[in-house]
């Protein structure tokens, strides 16, 4: 029942042998502090089951509210209890689930600016404001839909895409497509579903759906980026898009041409121009890897005859769209298709829901494969499973199949011809493959450190030129596809990495490429310095992982450094205290106002410091401990442990000092050294 609903039911019992009999209730609905629910009567009260009616009834009622909504059913068990002249009562129990669904959000407004291509937003007030989060959905392409009563939270068939989830008080939204605006030619729709904090959960109804009329085509409208040909070397990818019909030919003029962009990967990123100049609204792109790789594209505009622009001068720019990519799992007797395409039209539509499978031998070429199948996408995803069941032939173990999928997709305007066709690479895998590949062989940038004390202007190391607080760690690892008679299946390789020689390896990060920069921002591991071992497997289009390749590991450059004269007196800032060197040490003049000379004095990746200082005569006459408040450049001030400031003169420190390295022989260092108080 939605929130809010009055709940009256009657419920009925019986005796065969028309004794009297006793219904009651139990559920914590009946003790919950806001609206409880209630029935009568209550006690020790047994109804007749006598002729004509036969039956005894309770009668139960429940005025639910927001604060009832929940993610599971509240239970209601009911107890019949019988009454015979002779003999024991019996009883019977009956469960009754009730489920309270949060009411659909609903939509107020949504208008599209058509200079930045936005999208502005609006709802009500969400009437339960016990609520959490609102979620806001979008999508390419009506979908029209209605939920059933117990269907609450968004359906997956729906193909929206979760675009930003907002606190509850929140009802407005500006949607600029992360800043990349939204797709020219494209009709956007948009949906809310409202989220109730945990423990208790749930979402509510979906809401009704709010569209926006197309993003106009002022600028190119890519419709097709279908592979061809699949070959490591030789193959081709054919590009579509329509001209800009939308744009302003007083301004812009009529006559256009493109040039066109292209990047590895489902996603933009690193795109590199691949043709210009083309007047023709179609680009054929060969001698590319489409067997490893999918590859985008981006068209961009320019006029031949713009009277407000130069020649030169790109007018517009269309949405990225990348090539379908086909990936095969084997199992048992079966090998599992799934598909996926990062493209600025729907490709899971009402209108063309049947995307189509083809199949051959290995060897077939791909304008050979026979049709075998359809998927309906809006049922059953991206995915088809082949057992053999179209034609009732098995799959064979030794026999290696190729697919292709060719999927139908639309913008939701009816100015761009749909359905849009689309074809993925052929893809090729054996039933029940078991063989892992081959282990490849790993290597990783080097890091290549100052020595402790060498303190030699004249040599340059990498982090003599990076500040104290240098953070932005990455470590490049590389690496040789491995010999084609046992990795010619490869679908891609698995990163470890554990911090420490010691450690545990931990899986980051799946690749296709044989190159990988780790980041904090690019895996499931922040780095937090250099240090660190790493080693890697490849993984075949089954699944199956190789055994792990060699172990490479690269270290920080430990460094810690401290000066000799501390003048605690002295009214300028300069060596009032005992520190460890940084960026703010430094002089009116000589080699310590050399910026270089005060980075390689800088402290690197030290964990802990133990200092202590001793007079001539060898007593302690102050200590420190890092940690909490106390950092580790020490910033003695010349003081005592009484608090009075010691004698001027010579005295001697030693300094414990941990890193953070991997290498057991850099890990704890004594320095050992003097400091003049004057």
């Amino acid at each position: 029942v939605e929130a809010g609903t009055l709940l009256e039911e009657q419920i009925f019992g019986t005796d065969p042998d028309f004794d009297p009999v006793k219904i009651e209730a139990f559920s914590q609905i009946f003790e919950i502090p806001n609206s409880p629910a209630t029935y009568a009567p209550q006690g020790e009260v047994f109804q007749s089951t006598l002729p004509p009616n036969d039956t005894a009834n309770l009668r139960f009622s429940w005025q639910t509210d927001c604060s009832h909504v929940r993610d599971q059913p509240y239970q209601v068990v009911f107890k019949i209890t019988d009454n015979p002249p002779d003999g024991p009562e019996l009883v019977s129990f009956a469960t009754w689930n009730i489920t309270v669904v949060a009411p659909a959000p609903i939509w107020t407004s949504a208008e599209l600016d058509i200079a930045d291509r936005e999208a502005s937003l609006a709802w009500e007030d969400y009437v339960c404001r016990n609520a959490e989060r609102m979620q806001v959905w979008r999508r390419v392409d009506r979908y029209l839909f209605e939920p059933g009563v117990c269907e609450t939270g968004m359906p997956d068939f729906l193909g929206y895409e979760l675009i930003d989830v907002v606190g509850i008080d929140q009802t407005t939204y500006l949607d600029n497509n992360n800043g990349q605006g939204l797709a020219p030619g494209a009709q956007y729709c948009y949906r809310l579903v409202a989220v109730f904090p945990n423990p208790e959960g749930g979402e509510s109804y979906v809401s009704k759906d709010t569209c926006l009329a197309p993003i106009l085509a002022d600028a190119p409208v890519i419709t097709n980026v279908t592979v061809d040909r699949t070959d490591r070397s030789e193959g081709q990818i054919t590009v579509r898009w329509t001209p800009p019909f939308d744009i302003d030919p007083v301004q812009f003029g009529t006559d256009y041409r493109y040039d066109v962009y292209r990047a590895e990967g489902l996603v933009g990123g690193g795109s590199s121009r691949v043709a210009t100049k083309i007047i023709d609204t179609t680009f054929v792109d060969q001698g590319i890897n489409t067997l490893d790789h999918p590859y985008n594209y981006q068209i961009v505009l320019f006029s031949n005859d713009a009277p407000a622009v130069g020649n030169a001068d790109p007018i517009d720019t269309s949405s990225v769209a990348s090539s379908v990519r086909l990936s095969p799992i084997s199992s048992f007797a079966q090998i599992e298709l799934n598909w996926t395409a990062h493209v600025p039209w729907s490709n899971n539509t009402q209108d063309f829901p049947m995307h189509y499978i083809f199949r051959g031998l290995e060897g077939t070429l791909e304008e050979d494969l026979a049709l075998i199948d359809s998927v309906d996408v809006n049922l059953n995803g991206f995915v088809y499973i082949d057992s053999g069941q179209v034609d009732g032939i098995p799959l064979e173990e030794e026999i290696s199949y190729c697919y292709k999928v060719q999927t139908f997709g639309s913008y939701g305007n009816p100015r761009i011809f749909e359905p849009l066709e689309n074809f993925s690479q052929m893809a090729c895998a054996q039933p029940s493959d078991t063989v892992p590949p081959c282990i490849t062989t790993l290597f990783i940038d080097s890091l290549i450190c100052r020595p402790i004390g060498n303190l030699n202007l004249d040599e340059n190391f990498f982090l003599d030129n990076t500040p104290c607080n240098f953070a932005d760690f990455s470590n490049q690892l590389t690496w040789n596809r491995p010999a084609p008679d046992c990795g010619s299946d490869i679908q891609g390789y698995n990163i470890y990495y554990t911090p420490t020689l010691d450690g545990e390896f931990e899986f980051i990060a799946n690749v296709s490429d044989t190159f990988f920069i780790h980041t904090t921002e690019n895996s499931l591991m922040d780095l937090t310095s250099y240090a660190g071992c790493y080693m890697i497997t490849s993984v075949d289009r089954s699944g199956n992982e190789s055994e792990f390749s060699n172990m490479v590991c690269k270290d920080n450059c430990p460094n810690y450094v401290l000066p000799n004269v501390i003048t605690p007196r002295t009214v300028d800032r300069y060596n009032q205290v005992f520190r460890a060197f940084n960026d703010d040490i430094g002089g009116e003049g000589g080699e310590l106002s050399d910026p270089k000379f005060l980075r390689i004095r800088c402290p690197r990746f030290v964990q802990r410091v133990t200092f202590k200082v001793f007079n001539r005569w060898g007593k302690e006459v102050f200590s420190y401990q890092s940690g909490g408040e106390n950092s580790i450049e020490i910033n003695w001030d010349g003081k005592a442990e009484n608090g009075e400031l010691v004698s001027s003169g010579v005295y001697f420190y030693n300094a414990e000092v941990t890193f953070d390295v991997l290498d057991p022989r850099q890990k704890v260092r004594n320095i050992r050294g003097w400091v003049q108080v004057f």
